[in-house]
């Protein structure tokens, strides 16, 4: 039995925010899936074999019709259509973002989401496009056993109106479940900047050092099959799916009831009992990897009616971090967007204090969000300064001669500890994420698979062959690398390996331009929301215009206020 332990499942009488954790399972089989032509050639391939249903849980996905899915698989609901036409039961959870649309994805005013539908779904019939753009859920049926379930999703309206920025925290989790048998669970989204291979060395749409764009992005998914955990992935899309805001709150997606039109297919309003689509008892198997599905589940109003166990709430996935990083003996290894848990790194500093030695992976530029705070500077600080501690992120020479660099984004939500766990899925070690979106990860304790796991990134971010070598040789090389490719950027010459030192001091700083940007972004944001309080009945993007006449002149003066002081 491993020493760093599963979240513990609450009893009627536990008060923990873990009430609804799932228990620690046995899988037959667990494949890590490391970047996006790997992981997306495995679902499709599981897709393209389906034989009775598929379920998928969607948060951001590319809406401008030049998706290709791996193996040229087009757009996502064109996909999906194709599979219902074969005679499968698809289901298929949408994220309803509900105003910002900073995002390419189908959550904006009707016209431009009708045009968003049509382009990643240019075969469904029209009614089904219409009926999408309308907000609704939709259930097409191309034959007799062929269907295709859509649903919107976006958080409790009661949740939101809790929070500050209560509109942007979102469903944030990613799966797919093919015959009630196969599961995957991770962090990826549905976009072309994700279709890459390890390494990174060929990419079309790449960034520059310098200027960001669209990415070329560093992620994992987790295919693990066994009837347990597989039951319980299907049992977490069965509560989202039967308290779907589309159908708990009609209000839940903006729309113009004029332009709205009738259409032949019947709604989707059937509450799911995830054991229909869960695959039979195979007599033969024997599961013996150790896995358990954490979660963060806010508490959501709504549903405290669904058919299984109803989540008040859940932060399982905090609970568990909480849980192993003081129990690591010997390493961490942290692959993450956003480091913002002022907890987590404190655990981290602790850790470091016990002669742990950690390496951290993230983005070289840090997004609007994930900005640090001072005290995560200081405990990020505070691990780097330990010389066997790194913190780095990835750079890969530019296939042309224009630009010397790109830096491959870093979307992964990765922990493995000591050889002993590992931990992947879509959650950021980010207060919203582990507290406020719906997120999902899956863990496993298997040493074979765990050591492999860890082995085959190193080796992606070294760019070396690597032997089955103790991992602390392992973190020393990823150091040296790092470093010396660091002083390499400075003199723009080429890298050696596809990662680089990041100075904990400095990451997630603002510049002067950027703080100026992003206050400006906020103000509009916080105007919107002071104007519209009732977020799910209006769009930003249909507003923003109106907002800038009011924005740009404050702008404006608190420049020349701070110029001219």
């Amino acid at each position: 039995m491993s020493y760093l332990p599963s979240v513990p499942v609450a009893t009627a009488t536990t008060t923990t925010s873990a009430e609804s954790a799932y228990p620690q399972r046995l899988a037959s089989t667990v494949e890590v899936l490391i970047d996006g032509i790997a992981a997306f050639s495995s679902i499709c391939d599981a897709v393209d074999h389906a034989k009775h249903s598929v379920v998928v849980t969607v948060s951001y996905l590319q809406s401008d019709g030049r998706l290709q899915l791996a193996g040229n698989r087009g757009d996502l609901l064109d996909y999906l259509w194709s599979v219902a036409l074969r005679g499968v039961d698809v289901r298929c959870l949408l994220w309803a973002e509900p105003i910002l649309g900073t995002y390419p994805n189908i959550c904006n005013d009707r016209p431009e989401r009708l045009r968003m539908i049509e382009n990643i779904g240019k075969n469904l019939p029209s009614s089904v496009q219409q009926a999408l753009a309308d907000g609704e859920d939709v259930l097409a049926k191309p034959t007799k056993t062929g269907k295709l379930y859509l649903r919107w999703d976006r958080l409790a309206p009661e949740t939101l109106k809790r929070t500050v920025l209560g509109p942007i925290h979102c469903h944030h989790q990613k799966s797919w479940i093919v015959d009630g048998a196969i599961a995957f669970v991770g962090g990826m989204n549905i976009t072309n900047g994700y279709m890459t291979h390890p390494g990174h060395e060929v990419a079309e749409n790449a960034i520059s050092f310098v200027s960001p764009g669209e990415r070329d992005v560093h992620d994992v998914y987790v295919k693990f099959t066994g009837r347990d955990p597989v039951a319980d992935a299907l049992n977490n899309f069965a509560e989202r799916w039967n308290s779907a805001s589309c159908v708990t709150n009609k209000a839940s997606i903006h729309r113009e009831s004029a332009m709205a039109l009738p259409r032949s297919e019947a709604a989707a309003t059937e509450v799911l009992d995830p054991e229909t689509l869960l695959a039979p008892v195979n007599p033969g198997a024997k599961p013996s990897i150790r896995v358990q599905l954490t979660r963060t589940f806010p508490e959501y109003p709504h549903l405290s009616s669904t058919v299984t166990r109803p989540p008040r709430y859940e932060m399982s996935i905090l609970e568990q971090y909480m849980l192993v990083i003081p129990r690591a003996k010997r390493y961490v290894y942290i692959e993450n967007q956003s480091i913002q848990s002022r907890a987590i790194v404190a655990e981290l500093v602790k850790a470091t204090e016990r002669g742990v030695r950690i390496a951290i992976l993230v983005p070289a530029h840090s997004q609007f969000w994930g900005r640090l705070n001072s005290a995560t500077t200081a405990g990020l600080v505070a691990v780097c300064a330990n010389e066997h501690n790194s913190l780095a992120h990835p750079v890969v020479n530019h296939p042309t001669s224009k630009k010397l660099y790109f830096t491959p984004h870093v979307h992964s939500k990765l922990m493995i500890v000591d050889d002993e766990l590992l931990i992947v899925g879509s959650c950021n070690i980010a207060e919203r994420s582990l507290k406020s979106d719906s997120e999902l990860n899956i863990s496993v304790w298997d040493p074979k698979i765990v050591r492999s796991t860890f082995r085959r990134l190193m080796a992606e971010h070294i760019d070396q062959p690597l032997s089955d070598g103790d991992a602390f040789d392992l973190m020393a090389t990823f150091k040296q690398v790092a470093q010396a490719n660091a002083v390499r950027l400075q003199n723009k010459r080429p890298v050696v390996g596809h990662i680089a030192a990041v100075n904990a001091a400095t990451y997630g700083k603002m510049g002067l331009l950027a703080t100026l940007e992003h206050t400006y972004v906020a103000f509009l944001i916080y105007t919107f929301l002071f104007l519209f309080p009732s977020a799910s009945q209006h769009d930003f993007r249909s507003n923003v215009r109106n907002l800038h006449f009011v924005g740009i002149p404050i702008l404006v003066l608190i420049v020349a206020y701070f110029v001219l002081l």
